[in-house]
């Protein structure tokens, strides 16, 4: 009997080495509609066809950690103008941690990068978010 994977084990993985994330949101992807309809046509209703697909924008979310500029480092590459854009692989992982469904971004570079606020009467972890923007999604299952 096949039954739905928790969500909390995944991995994330840019040109094949691990990061460790907190949160992934954005997966999907969408196809624009194209409408069209001849004067002569007899329904007065145009006809819908498949258009350009666009891919959303992935959210990765994490602790700061001291020492890790990594994602700073990639973000800032991108502001100078010498685009590394980088194959990323997001895995949603079985019981066995092992990857049971694989998003992969093709092409993907940094487009905004936020810390959390800072709050001295908070009792959580800072956080830093990465957003990606990329030129294609293909998933695979195990």
């Amino acid at each position: 009997m096949s039954y739905p994977l928790p969500r909390f084990q995944f991995q994330v993985e840019f040109d094949n080495e691990p990061i460790g994330f907190a949160e992934v949101s954005g997966l999907g992807a969408e196809i624009s509609v194209i409408e069209y309809r001849e004067g002569s046509d007899v329904e007065q209703t145009p006809r819908k066809f498949p258009g350009m697909t666009k891919y959303h924008d992935v959210k990765l979310s994490r602790g700061i950690a001291a020492g890790d500029n990594r994602l700073f480092e990639w973000f800032d590459s991108v502001k100078v103008g010498s685009i590394e854009r980088r194959s990323v692989a997001i895995k949603l992982l079985n019981e066995d941690r092992e990857p049971a469904v694989v998003w992969k971004l093709q092409n993907a570079f940094p487009t905004k990068l936020t810390a959390q606020d800072l709050d001295a009467t908070a009792n959580e972890v800072a956080i830093e978010e990465l957003v990606l923007c990329h030129e294609g999604l293909t998933i695979e299952q195990a």
